[in-house]
């Protein structure tokens, strides 16, 4: 989780305890993602207070979460003779919750199109923190600038398995865990959602991305590839207990799956194989070696890449003679 207020504001503090553990907590992240080299980023659990401006007042540098992870990687991408490019979307709806998803871009890559688009909870009430508990999804067309292609990036970061009200469903002992009412919900209304075109842009190239803390043979993952879309990452990205899986998926629309634009899937493995001992804590005695500003154990889950070539045609093999 990535917080500007350290133990405490009127949204709790869940980051970093002190001054000193978060500027190591954001020198990994900004490795992580400087290392990814992606051109639009979709991120969980970041502080839900603000934008420009802290909205609850107690961040120590008076800038939200999200402007101050830009600022960071900019001031990296300047470090290291890039283009200080990196920007984000503004949604309308954060929800409630401590966190909120969120959406960087790289600025000479990719332009928005039209503004971010998230769920009228009043409508679509799966993304209502206080009953369902699942967070609203974000929602951004962007062009590409080298050819003006479009696609659409989805960020969700549905209610995990941890704990579940009779609303949202209690552990039935399936393997599923808590709260397999309140990410089924979710998964449904976001479709309906997505048919509605909330970015009022139709292209047909959809990426939904995050965490949806479901297992691939989860109903939550097979209401999604049974109605519109593939999942086209594969592999362990999480391991809590000793047990290994996924619950951080990249699902593409139909049209886009197979249009022969993917170019490929990575999950890059530097955070859930990695002990603890290499984040950014300063707690429980670690030696002072462990750490380093490198993106190893920058989370606790391992990111997803993935490659896009709009616009091209898929390469057919040449015909034997």
């Amino acid at each position: 989780a990535n917080f500007t207020t350290n133990g405490g504001g009127s949204i709790a503090a869940r980051g970093a305890s002190n001054q000193v553990e978060f500027q190591r907590q954001l020198d990994k992240i900004v490795a992580n993602l400087r290392g990814l080299d992606a051109d639009v980023y979709g991120l969980m659990e970041v502080q839900n207070n603000g934008f420009e401006t802290a909205t609850d007042g107690t961040a120590f540098n008076g800038k939200s979460a999200i402007q101050t992870l830009v600022d960071a990687l900019n001031a990296a991408a300047t470090a290291a003779g890039d283009t200080a490019d990196y920007a984000y979307v503004h949604q309308a709806n954060t929800g409630s919750d401590a966190i909120t998803v969120a959406v960087i871009y790289r600025s000479s890559k990719v332009t928005p199109v039209g503004t971010a688009a998230t769920p009228d909870t009043s409508v679509y009430d799966a993304f209502v923190g206080t009953t369902y508990g699942n967070r609203v999804p974000v929602a951004q067309t962007f062009a590409s600038n080298q050819d003006g292609e479009k696609f659409t990036v989805v960020v969700n970061h549905l209610k995990s398995k941890g704990s579940g009200t009779a609303l949202q469903g209690t552990d039935a002992g399936d393997g599923q865990g808590s709260s397999t009412i309140a990410r089924e919900r979710a998964v449904e209304q976001l479709k309906a959602w997505l048919q509605t075109h909330p970015t009022g842009d139709a292209d047909s190239d959809v990426l939904l991305v995050g965490d949806f803390n479901a297992y691939s043979g989860e109903k939550a993952v097979s209401d999604l590839t049974s109605d519109g879309y593939e999942k086209v990452s594969h592999g362990y990205s999480y391991s809590f207990d000793g047990l290994w899986g996924s619950l951080d998926h990249m699902f593409a629309s139909q049209e886009l799956a197979n249009s022969g634009q993917i170019a490929g899937v990575y999950k890059w493995g530097i955070n859930a194989e990695e002990p603890v001992v290499l984040d950014y804590n300063t707690d429980f005695g670690k030696p002072a070696d462990s750490y380093a500003g490198d993106p190893y154990r920058s989370s606790d889950h391992n990111p997803i890449v993935i490659g896009l070539n709009l616009g091209t045609p898929p390469v057919q093999p040449p015909v034997e003679q």
